[in-house]
């Protein structure tokens, strides 16, 4: 929130006018800068969660526990992904106009922020350990006694010890600190949806009255202490690097003194962990390095409103190096580390899953396009999974968005609500089927590394099918149904708003569900229940070739569902603009009124041809089944990959990109555009065409 600064917030500091007035231009340009940043936080610390959770995944794997350095990074990882979850926590929960300060609510925020603090501290503090012990493991590579620097207990004991020392710093200041009751809470006026005259016991975070003689000394104390031990690694970093380096030419010249001496002609070496160590260093000085000056700068001048104002709003600035240095990590190892990127390219391919036997013969120009596909599969399946996990993102803050704009708005404006209440729940539900269906030879590998796929869909492999089968049918049925509630309110403008209240849509819409629902179940209890093969992107029976005939008929005829919402929006968009050409006289609508009608059509029309994707690939397979098989297993996986990215992209597409309508909705909810006086229309095609 932009703060308005004024010649008081600088009093007393002996200031001419004429400066105090540059400071305020100078602290207001910080200022607007800082609420920029906060609103793109959220975004940039989703990003940094998904991104650290790939990270430790690929960290905790057992080919990257061998060595010191990469335990440390394991916990430097961690630390970041609880750091990027605690933004995103605390920016969701503003989100709605909830009571902000209950006893609970508090309290966790309390201990959040405390743990935070402390391994917001240790990050860096675990970088300089890193450095330090490849400095020390380069420097005595020939000395057994250093061996020891190599083993991944060497690192959890220092880690444990830099923890404790972190939490005990920690301790110093928040443990001083309590929670106390103040006065009750009351809703805003634009809240609604509670009772007249509401009232809720509010609490707040404050200094135990025990300390509270020294307070402000206690503050200015941990602040100084606190900035200091983030500037002391920044400054260590440079002096560790150049170090390293060094000691690395010197081992560099030494090898070759004695490949000379023993006639061999050795080509000096890349040292890839060194690389990566110098890196990271590089990250964390820019990181660390500003906030630990801020944080003493803030310490000095807690006499002034303005200034102290300043040092906050330049946290929240440097905050965002934070947030891009715990994501860039990642990146890092992938782009210096052979060793991570085999991780990586091992943990998603599966080599062991693939049932085929090694050929005896090997091609050079063979095996280099099979390591160009294999290298793309990964990359694909990266894509696929990080999308897939955005648009759950999108999906969640769509669903928020519609239940606030419903029932916690004074707006008179309608959305589809039951609509894109149905799309949203059925896409968040589908995708994280989806990304178990597709991301299972990971998860098989942690079960059994042997037999680990097929005992994985032994496990749960049909039922993650029949929940991932289970929303795309929704989908495409709920499409077709709103393409029928399309057609019937053109032909019957005067009565189709009585047919199709929301409560009478969510009775539809739950029984269209119902039928689906029944249609899955009655082939998963039978002997040919359908399960998804990842190796060879088909959904396979278990009485294969054979089909239960429900099976049977959907894979034959469901591919007209979607084809035929695509024919019939289509002709009601034609049908429309041509009569409004030939009777265009007699037409009493308003352009608004037209553009929401065919921003409507356009939607089914959309979601059926978004839908078609996934359906004419299967077409395809089902036609060219021996095509389809001559294909490589990377090239089956990733055209799996594209169809089923087409049906998890859907509501991002319909919904966002496709309507500005509901894109200005979620914009303002996110808070990326500001509130002016001209509403944003969303009302459904019923009212539409109700108001002629």
């Amino acid at each position: 929130m932009s703060v308005n600064f004024t010649h008081e917030d600088f009093d007393g500091l002996g200031y001419s006018n004429s400066t105090i007035t540059t400071l305020i231009g100078i602290v207001s340009f910080i200022n607007s800068i800082s609420v920029n940043v906060i609103k793109y936080s959220f975004i940039l610390a989703c990003l940094g969660v998904v991104v650290n959770v790939f990270h430790v995944i690929i960290l905790t794997r057992k080919t990257m526990r061998s060595n010191s350095i990469n335990v440390i990074m394991i916990g430097i990882a961690a630390c970041d992904l609880f750091n990027m979850s605690f933004v995103t926590f605390y920016s969701a929960v503003h989100c709605f106009s909830w009571a902000p300060s209950t006893y609970l609510s508090q309290m966790i925020e309390l201990w959040a922020s405390a743990i935070k603090d402390d391994l917001r501290r240790l990050t860096a503090w675990l970088g300089v350990l890193m450095a330090v012990i490849r400095l020390l493991i380069v420097k005595n590579s020939l000395n057994p006694k250093f061996k020891c620097l190599s083993y991944p207990k060497f690192s959890l004991i220092v880690m444990l010890v830099a923890f404790i020392m972190s939490t005990f710093w920690s301790l110093f200041y928040w443990a001083r600190l309590t929670v106390i009751e103040i006065q009750p809470w009351k809703p805003a006026e634009h809240c609604v949806g509670f009772p007249a005259n509401f009232t809720e016991t509010q609490y707040i975070v404050a200094v135990n009255t025990v300390f509270m003689n020294d307070a402000l000394l206690m503050i200015q104390v941990f602040l100084i202490t606190d900035g200091i031990l983030k500037i002391i690694p920044t400054i260590m970093f440079p002096i560790l690097t150049f170090l390293l380096v060094r000691e690395l030419n010197h081992v560099e010249v030494s090898r070759r003194k004695i490949s000379v001496a023993q006639g061999r002609d050795e080509s000096s070496r890349n040292d890839h962990t060194t690389n990566l160590v110098i890196l990271m260093t590089v990250t964390f000085m820019t990181a660390e390095g500003p906030l630990g000056v801020v944080y003493v700068v803030q310490a000095l001048v807690t006499n002034s409103n303005g200034f102290m104002q300043m040092t906050s709003d330049l946290m929240n600035i440097f905050g965002l190096f934070v947030a891009l240095n715990a994501t860039t990590h990642c990146l890092i190892c992938l782009a210096v580390s052979s060793q991570y990127r085999k991780t990586v390219k091992d943990l998603f391919t599966c080599n062991s899953c693939t049932g085929r036997k090694p050929s005896t013969i090997t091609v050079t120009a063979k095996a280099s396009v099979s390591s160009i596909m294999t290298w793309i599969l990964t990359t694909s399946q990266i894509i696929f999974n990080i999308l897939t996990l955005l648009c759950i993102a999108f999906d969640i803050v769509l669903f928020a968005c519609i239940i606030k704009h419903r029932f916690l708005s004074n707006s008179n404006n309608r959305t589809p609500f039951v609509y894109i209440t149905v799309m949203s729940w059925g896409g968040i539900i589908g995708k994280i089927s989806d990304i178990f269906m597709v991301d299972s030879w990971p998860i098989a590998q942690m079960i059994d590394p042997v037999d680990g796929y097929e005992t994985y869909r032994k496990i749960i492999g049909k039922q993650i099918t029949l929940i991932a089968t289970f929303s795309y049918l929704t989908s495409i049925f709920i499409n077709w149904f709103m393409t029928c509630h399309r057609v019937l309110i053109l032909l019957s403008p005067a009565k189709a708003p009585a047919w199709f209240t929301d409560k009478k849509l969510f009775m539809y819409c739950s029984t269209i569900m119902a039928l689906v629902l029944i249609n899955l179940l009655i082939p998963y209890y039978s002997p040919c229940y359908v399960n998804f093969n990842a190796l060879s992107s088909l959904h396979e029976t278990a009485c294969a070739p054979s089909k239960h005939i429900l099976t049977k008929i959907q894979n034959l005829y469901l591919i007209w569902v979607p084809v035929s919402a695509v024919v019939i929006n289509s002709t009601m968009i034609s049908y429309i603009k041509l009569s409004r050409r030939l009777f265009k006289k007699q037409s009493t609508l308003s352009a608004a009124t037209i553009k929401r009608e065919n921003s409507m059509i356009r939607q089914a029309c959309f979601i059926a041809s978004y839908l078609s994707i996934f359906e004419i690939g299967y077409l395809f397979m089902r036609f060219y089944p021996e095509t389809f098989g001559n294909f490589s297993q990377e090239v089956q996986s990733i055209t799996y990959h594209v169809r089923l990215l087409a049906s998890c992209t859907l509501n991002f597409f319909v919904y966002f990109v496709e309507t500005k309508s509901t894109r200005s909705l979620i914009l303002k909810f996110v808070g990326w555009k500001k509130k002016n006086t001209n509403r944003v229309s969303t009302v459904s095609f019923t009212q539409a065409r109700k108001n002629q």
